[in-house]
């Protein structure tokens, strides 16, 4: 009998990894196409939502908040939107996001809703003193249009000045 190193050697024995390796290159390409295509996907964060616009409002609130009699900006404040529909007497349809304002006192809030395109109101909160139930300044913008969710958004800058206290 041979011995076991030259009974195990056979001449396709470098086609067997590479036969084998064809099925999982295949599946890779596979799942990368799928991931890629932008049927059904799910929305992605900055992306915004991936409908056909009927069903989805959207607009994007950014300004600055500055201290209350100069012009530096208020860095560190927590900045929260409310929107009704129609005017600023209605209910409120939805809290939106909140963000916190940046070294510059710049912020960006993206507010998406389940609805029709629609005019509504937005409310501004801002609040720097957290341990009070009452936000410090509020700020509200009538006949704000919401537009369809697909890009190119609709947008509104809302520059703010917090009260003096």
């Amino acid at each position: 009998m041979l011995p076991r190193r030259i009974r195990s050697r056979n001449g396709n024995r470098r086609s067997v990894p590479r036969l084998a390796l064809r099925p999982l290159v295949a599946g890779a390409l596979v799942f990368l196409a799928t991931a890629c295509s932008d049927h059904d996907r799910l929305d992605r964060p900055g992306l915004g939502p991936v409908t056909d616009g009927v069903n989805i409002a959207s607009i994007v609130v950014h300004g600055t908040v500055r201290v209350p009699g100069s012009l530096a900006p208020a860095s560190g404040g927590l900045v929260r939107t409310l929107v009704s529909r129609g005017t600023c007497e209605g209910g409120v349809v939805k809290r939106g996001p909140e963000a916190i304002t940046d070294a510059a006192g710049e912020y960006r809030l993206e507010v998406v809703l389940d609805s029709p395109p629609f005019e509504g109101c937005v409310w501004l909160e801002v609040d720097f003193n957290l341990d009070t139930i009452l936000p410090d300044t509020t700020v509200y913008v009538p006949g704000v249009k919401f537009g369809s969710g697909l890009p190119p958004r609709e947008s509104i800058r809302i520059d703010v000045t917090l009260a003096a206290p």
